[in-house]
């Protein structure tokens, strides 16, 4: 049920997002697209702006009936919100794109929880960067980065929660730190 709320919390910000005011309607008409397998059955549809991808576009795993994919699209970039699923309809991915570059969120989950989390700028990480141990909450790397290189802190934990590793880099070279006494 809980995967079921996230999903329809998720398309209903996708839903409205649609209107995407970005695309250019004056290079051609707006044409929704369905794509099908040579079953007839349904793997892709979309709407397209003079033959670009605009808007939202849903990819299908044919076998299970449920959206693999959610991508936005911005005159045939990526820009927007991009999800994947599993085969379960649990989310996998979710980042955000601007121009075709990452920016903004990332994240990579399996059964709901997260596997590592980070914030891009213009396709390099910048901001905080987080791992997380197998089936837990717990946090298991924290880095800072800047501009797409390890700038700040860095800390490993065990999977008790204590810090082990803690190391500060300058423009991804290690300036102090090592190994933390318990």
């Amino acid at each position: 049920m809980k995967n079921v709320f996230s999903f329809l919390t998720i398309l209903s910000l996708f839903v409205i997002s649609c209107g995407n005011p970005g695309a250019n309607t004056a290079t051609g008409e707006m044409q929704t697209v369905e794509n099908r397998d040579a079953d007839g059955n349904l793997t892709e549809t979309g709407q397209t702006v003079g033959g670009q991808k605009n808007g939202t576009w849903t990819t299908y795993d044919v076998e299970k009936g449920l959206p693999s994919s959610i991508k936005n699209y911005n005159n045939g970039a990526l820009d927007g919100v991009s999800i994947e699923f599993n085969n379960r309809g649990q989310i996998e991915k979710l980042t955000h794109y601007k121009n075709n570059q990452m920016h903004g969120q990332y994240g990579t989950y399996k059964f709901g929880r997260p596997v590592e989390t980070a914030t891009y700028s213009n396709g390099k990480m910048h901001g905080t960067y987080r791992a997380y141990f197998n089936n837990s909450d717990k946090l298991q790397k924290e880095a800072e980065y800047k501009d797409g290189v390890q700038h700040g802190s860095f800390k490993q934990f065990n999977e008790e929660g204590q810090l082990v590793l803690e190391y500060t880099y300058d423009n991804g070279e290690v300036v102090s730190g090592g190994m933390v006494q318990q």
